[in-house]
């Protein structure tokens, strides 16, 4: 896995690197090794904005966006809308291949 954090208007911790990281993770599983995963982190207005952008796997690439008064709320809901975008093109690729054919007799 590929990993890039870009922080704006804020400072760019350990504790955020290790919790991006952390959530980074939980993709490899979902779409494999060779993945490219881009957090962009903002704080604009007053609002913390978490984006995430994955690449690098067999399809278009996966974007979400949250925005919350708190950073890590941001963090949970980015890794939500990804893991359920994840799961689709998951089940798309596994579900096929899985099941057993059905003979009509």
């Amino acid at each position: 896995m590929n990993l890039m954090i870009t922080c704006r208007n804020m400072e760019k911790t350990p504790a955020i690197e290790a919790i991006i990281a952390q959530k980074s993770q939980k993709f490899i599983r979902q779409l494999g090794e060779n993945i490219k995963v881009h957090w962009v982190c903002q704080v604009a207005a007053g609002e913390h904005i978490s984006e995430i952008e994955i690449t690098g796997f067999h399809g278009n690439p996966l974007f979400a966006k949250a925005t919350s008064d708190d950073l890590y709320k941001t963090f949970d809901e980015v890794e939500r809308k990804i893991s359920k975008q994840a799961a689709r093109i998951h089940d798309s690729h596994i579900r096929p291949h899985a099941q057993e054919p059905q003979y009509e007799e």
